[in-house]
This record gives structure tokens, sequence and C-alpha cells, in this order.
């Protein structure tokens, strides 16, 4: 069963759905993180032009539902659940995903 379905599934039963905020964090993670070396939050505050304590939170909500894993230091990584959501809602937010690159590479 791919990881989508089980997901689509889940939130039926229980009501839940991942937000718009929880994709564009995916998303954005996805985006920055194509070599798999992971994503320093303070980098994901930045181009989000959001908070540390706002990217914390975010980040908690994320690992409880299997989506990141986050090292002490503040390297996060996507799980294969993560970057298999990021990659399927991409398409959906590349417009979005292209103004925020763009505005934190100018920053």
């Amino acid at each position: 069963m791919s990881v989508l379905f089980a997901l689509e599934r889940k939130e039926r039963m229980t009501g839940s759905r991942l937000s718009t905020s929880k994709l564009k964090y995916l998303i954005v993670l996805n985006a920055l993180d194509q070599e798999d070396h992971g994503v320093r939050s303070t980098v994901l505050a930045k181009c989000l032009q959001v908070s540390r304590p706002s990217v914390h939170s975010m980040l908690q909500r994320l690992k409880e539902i299997g989506c990141v894993e986050k090292e002490h230091y503040g390297v996060i990584y996507l799980t294969h659940k993560g970057r298999e959501i990021a990659e399927h809602y991409t398409p959906q937010f590349q417009e979005e995903l292209q103004d925020i690159l763009q505005k934190a590479h100018e920053a």
C-alpha cells in the first residue's frame, strides 16, 4: 500500500487532514534537500519568512506524523513518507514554491 493511500485512508478515518502549512513545509524541505544532506531549521525559517519557534513547532507536528526526522542540532531530514507526500503535492504548489525560493535567494 502506498504511503499516500495509507495517509488518505487515515485522514478519512480520523477526519484529520494535512494542512496547507504542513504541505508547504514538506514541499520547501524537499526542494532545499535534493541531495539528502538535510536542512538546518534556520535556513527553513529564512525561506518561509517565519520565526525559528514557528519552525520548531511545525517540525514537532511533522515529526509526530512521521514526515520528518530532526537531529538535536537542528538538521532536518524528510522521511520516505514526507518526501513522497512532498513530491505528490509539489506540482500543485509549484508557483508558490518558486516565489518562496526566489525570495530566499534574494534575502
